[in-house]
C-alpha cells in the first residue's frame, strides 16, 4: 500500500474532493482536520512528508505531517492542526489505513526520530487505528494521557444553563450588558459575514495581539505572514459555513472579539482579544454568551473552550474532556530512550503539580 505526497505546491481539486468525502459523514474527525484550515498551515520544502495513503484507486486516509528539529537534538513527526490533531481514515479501515501509514513513514525514516502525535480524542482516527491493528516490528509506542479541556455541554436553552452559571457570573452579564446600553449610544455585538469579515479580522488581530503583549507574549498573530495566513483560513472557513467570528463594537470602536470554528456539532473557542479600557464592559463574557446562545439555537452539542486551563473556563464549563497522546518510536537507541521520557512524563507532572499546591507546613 503506497503512500503518495501532495505535490509541493497546493493540493488539487481533485484531493480536495476525496479528501472531503473522507470526512463526510465522520464522525471521528473534527474542524481542524478539514482542508480548509489544515491547507493553509501546510509547512513548505523539506518539512512536509508524504500524507495521502492509497489503496487501489482511492484514498485510504489523510495525515497531514511534518518534520519538526527541537534544538540540535531529535526531529519529531508531528501532525498539522491545532488544539486537537488527528489523521483522518477511511470509516471501517482505520486498522489498514495505520498500516499504511506505518509503511509509509518507514519508507522515509532517515528524516525523522520519534512521531509525536499529541490532542488526540478518546475518539481519534489514530487511537481506532492502532486498537485496531496493533504495531508488531519495527517500532515501540505508547498511549499517554495528554492535556484536559474544558467544554459546555449545551442544553435546550439558555435559561437552563444560567442555572449552571451561578448567581454571580449570570448577574455579571446582565449588569455589564446594561452598562453597556448606558454608557455608549451605539452596542453592536455581530457575527462576521463577507461584508465585514475584513473589519472584523482587523479587529481580532488588533485587540488579541495588544491583549498579549502586554503579557509579554507575542499572540497568535504578531507577524504580517501570521495574519495572511489566517485571513486566508477565514475565507475558507466563512465560504464553508464553519466560521464564528464575533465583535463586540462600542461607539464605532473594537471593543472585543473573538475567533470560533464550528463543524456542525460543536463549537470551538480558538482565541480571542478585547480593549483594557473596556474590561469593565465585560466584551469576551458578552461575546462567549453570544457564541453559547448561538450554539443552543443551532442544536448543538458543545461549546468546547479547547487548550489552557485559565480560570475563567471553569467558571463556564459543565465537563472537561480527556485528551491523549501517541508516541511511536523506531526501534534505536536515542529514539527510545524519548519515548521512555514521554511515557513517564504525565506521571512526573502530576507529581509536581501536586506538589506545587501541597500547603506549606
Amino acid at each position: 500500500m503506497p503512500s503518495e505526497p501532495f505535490s509541493e505546491g497546493l493540493p488539487d481539486e481533485a484531493l480536495v474532493q476525496q479528501w472531503d468525502d473522507l470526512l463526510e459523514g465522520n464522525s471521528r474527525a473534527t474542524v481542524f482536520q478539514r482542508p480548509e484550515w489544515v491547507v493553509p498551515r501546510l509547512p513548505h520544502g523539506g518539512k512536509r512528508m508524504p500524507w495521502v495513503l492509497r489503496l487501489g484507486e482511492g484514498a485510504l486516509g489523510v495525515v497531514p505531517m511534518y518534520v519538526e528539529k527541537r534544538g540540535d537534538t531529535l526531529r519529531y513527526l508531528r501532525l498539522v492542526g491545532a488544539d486537537y490533531e488527528d489523521a483522518v481514515f477511511a470509516p471501517g479501515k482505520e486498522g489498514e489505513a495505520f498500516e499504511a501509514l506505518l509503511q509509509a513513514v518507514r519508507g522515509h525514516r532517515r528524516r525523522w526520530d520519534i512521531a509525536d502525535f499529541r490532542s488526540l480524542t478518546e475518539e481519534s482516527a489514530l487511537l481506532a487505528g492502532i486498537q485496531a491493528s496493533p504495531i508488531r516490528r519495527g517500532f515501540s509506542s505508547v498511549v499517554v494521557p495528554h492535556q484536559r479541556y474544558a467544554y459546555v455541554q449545551l442544553p435546550p436553552t439558555w435559561e437552563a444553563y444560567e442555572e449552571h452559571l451561578g448567581k454571580k457570573l449570570a448577574w455579571q452579564l446582565r449588569y455589564e450588558e446594561r452598562r453597556r446600553l448606558r454608557e455608549f449610544k451605539d452596542v453592536v455585538l455581530r457575527q462576521a459575514d463577507a461584508a465585514t469579515l475584513d473589519s472584523d479580522m482587523q479587529a481580532l488581530f488588533d485587540l488579541h495581539t495588544e491583549r498579549w503583549q502586554g503579557k509579554g507574549h507575542a499572540g497568535f498573530f504578531s507577524t504580517e505572514a501570521d495574519r495572511e495566513r489566517f485571513r486566508t483560513l477565514a475565507r475558507a472557513l466563512l465560504g464553508k459555513g464553519r466560521l464564528r467570528l464575533y465583535t463586540l463594537w462600542l461607539d464605532g470602536k473594537p471593543a472585543g472579539a473573538m475567533f470560533c470554528l464550528s463543524d456542525g456539532r460543536r463549537i470551538y473557542y480558538y482565541a480571542s482579544g478585547f480593549a483594557a479600557e473596556h474590561a469593565k464592559h465585560g466584551p469576551v463574557k458578552a461575546l462567549i454568551a453570544q457564541a453559547i446562545k448561538d450554539g443552543i439555537a443551532s442544536g448543538m452539542s458543545e461549546f468546547d473552550f479547547m487548550k489552557g486551563e485559565e480560570d475563567y473556563k471553569a467558571r463556564w464549563a459543565t465537563h472537561e474532556r480527556q485528551l491523549y497522546r501517541l508516541v511511536i518510536a523506531p526501534k534505536r537507541l536515542r529514539p527510545q530512550l524519548a519515548l521512555l521520557t514521554l511515557k513517564h512524563l504525565p506521571a512526573v507532572k502530576a507529581w509536581l503539580k501536586a506538589r506545587k499546591s501541597k500547603p506549606a507546613k
